[in-house]
């Protein structure tokens, strides 16, 4: 049900992803709320919207065609990325589905960076956040990501497809 790929890019592609999205000229907007509104002080991220709305939404939409070779949807939903800064203590967000969906929609995870931030899942599951692995499973699977302790962010990417 839950599928994990370690080294999921040619290092060549996945330092072009990885350099532009840690680069101080990649565009980051500030998301008061990761999964559920709260006032706790973790609750916040940076996301940056690459596909949304049936439509590229981003003019760096291009630099994932690496990931999108391997993945060959046949019709992508949402691509977002999420840049979380370091905190004090490892707590979950929230478990949820990123999107609503059919039987055929899953989810994808492209980590960028390795930390001790984990993706939990609604059976017990735990992964680990580590560079240049992919993570998919059907979209139905509720799961929810953590803080981390250890690096100053935690950086991944969203995949939602058919």
């Amino acid at each position: 049900m839950i599928k994990q790929i370690k080294n999921y890019l040619k290092n060549e592609d996945f330092l072009t992803i990885n350099n532009l999205m840690i680069g101080t000229d990649f565009p980051w907007y500030v998301n008061d709320c990761k999964v559920f509104p709260s006032e706790e002080k973790y609750n916040w991220q940076l996301t940056h919207n690459f596909f949304k709305n049936n439509f590229p939404f981003s003019s760096y939409f291009n630099i994932l065609n690496p990931i999108l070779n391997k993945i060959k949807p046949l019709s992508l939903i949402r691509i977002k990325a999420n840049l979380t800064p370091v905190f004090n203590e490892i707590k979950i967000f929230g478990m949820h589905n990123d999107i609503e969906s059919e039987e055929n929609v899953k989810t994808g995870i492209f980590y960028l960076n390795t930390n001790n931030g984990l993706t939990v899942f609604e059976n017990g599951k735990e992964i680990k956040s580590e560079q240049n692995k992919f993570v998919y499973f059907p979209a139905k699977l509720k799961h929810s990501g953590t803080t981390h302790t250890d690096q100053k962010y935690r950086i991944v990417l969203n995949f939602n497809w058919i």
